[in-house]
């Protein structure tokens, strides 16, 4: 062929040649007198150039050609192309390939092909039909890049994307049963209380029922009927933290009188008691019927006193307080307990958060996290003025609205 013209060369090099148009290059002698050597041409060519005729019999075989496959360019004349090179469509089949070259003249994809040492290599082939000056197939050409690094690489690459999603996974999946364990244990520790008042009340109905009046019967069951809501309400409030916290839909705000309310609060945590503590409710009398949740509040007041117990010595008082102040209501939880560090106050309202001054102590750390979120649906906020060995008092503030 060095010393012929080759009308229609189609050289498709490269992956990224995505549009349908082609190159041509002659090896004719256009100016008269000088004509380029064809395999001068194919030696320059970075790219694997095999080129066949009509038989399927091996041509030409550049210099590339023998760096990807290992053989020379006398072994690979006159073998078979298919013989000698194994070639495995990837994504297709030999079948559609003849057909694309049919119908379209050309065809490009990935494919596995043999070595010399019998390795396989992964290949981004362009093949095409060679013609003479009258149009006829005489053969055809094969422009092949040895892509088995990149590809080798890409499929790490995509591994490791897989490895890394599926350890998110693992990941998300072990926060999510964590977080699932942590609300149960907190759900059996925070119903501790309300079924201890109602099992007290219970109790004092079944020993004392003939020497209780009908008002404190009815005191009694309507303690025991609260508790019980307060039981549903936090087996809502768990489901709640489960997907992250307690949301807005479970605020429902209405006229409660709040004096009163932390009135039954103060006397069911007394119920409770074996006397080894006092609980003392201080108000000033400027709080009357005002506009909130009363089961999240109850919440709130149970969780600080039920805490300030739990923090305090033997016969030690805790003191509930309710406020006002100015356009505020406030309401302070006193005792004279272990205290609290400085450095545990900063994380004191982060869910599971638990001090190591309290490691000793039942509890879950989400008592003062499910507070806070009541108290900020209630536009309000919580803070805490602590010493360590000295006692805690946490103050929450809500916005007064009277509906007296």
């Amino acid at each position: 062929m060095d010393g012929q013209n080759i009308t229609y060369l189609n050289i498709f090099i490269g992956k990224n040649h995505h549009k349908k148009s082609r190159k041509t290059f002659r090896t004719i002698g256009f100016m008269d007198s000088q004509t380029i050597p064809i395999t001068l041409f194919l030696n320059q060519l970075s790219d694997a150039i095999i080129v066949c005729d009509s038989a399927l019999q091996i041509t030409r075989w550049n210099e590339a050609a023998q760096l990807t496959y290992g053989w020379t360019s006398p072994e690979a004349l006159g073998q078979q192309i298919d013989d000698l090179l194994c070639t495995t469509w990837n994504k297709t089949s030999q079948a559609q390939v003849v057909d694309d070259l049919v119908k379209i003249g050309a065809w490009r994809g990935e494919v596995q092909q043999r070595t010399k040492e019998g390795h396989l290599r992964q290949i981004w082939s362009s093949v095409s039909w060679l013609k003479d000056a009258d149009g006829q197939i005489v053969g055809g050409i094969t422009i092949n890049r040895d892509m088995t690094e990149e590809v080798a690489a890409r499929e790490a690459l995509n591994a490791k994307k897989e490895r890394q999603h599926l350890e998110a996974v693992l990941r998300k999946e072990q926060e999510w049963n964590s977080v699932v364990e942590k609300v149960v244990k907190a759900l059996f520790h925070d119903m501790k209380t309300p079924l201890s008042i109602i099992n007290s009340a219970n109790g004092i109905i079944n020993r004392y029922y003939d020497q209780l009046t009908p008002d404190q019967r009815a005191e009694k069951s309507n303690s025991v009927q609260a508790q019980v809501r307060r039981i549903s309400q936090m087996i809502d409030d768990a489901s709640q933290l489960v997907k992250g916290s307690i949301g807005a839909e479970t605020y429902r705000p209405h006229s409660v009188n709040l004096s009163h309310l932390c009135e039954v609060c103060v006397s069911e945590i007394r119920d409770t008691l074996a006397d080894q503590h006092t609980v003392v409710f201080k108000t000033d009398g400027l709080v009357g019927q005002v506009e909130l949740d009363e089961m999240l509040i109850s919440r709130v007041l149970v969780n600080l006193l039920s805490n300030a117990l739990k923090y305090s010595p033997d016969t030690s008082e805790v003191t509930l307080g309710l406020y006002k102040n100015e356009d505020h209501i406030l309401i302070q939880v006193s005792d004279s307990g272990i205290g609290i560090s400085p450095e545990d106050q900063a994380h004191l309202f982060e869910a599971f958060f638990r001090s190591k001054q309290v490691d000793t102590i039942d509890g879950t750390g989400l008592g003062l996290s499910i507070v806070r979120d009541c108290v900020e649906l209630h536009h309000g906020t919580i803070s805490v003025d602590s010493a360590l060995n000295e006692g805690t008092t946490f103050t929450v503030q809500i916005p007064f609205i009277s509906t007296s």
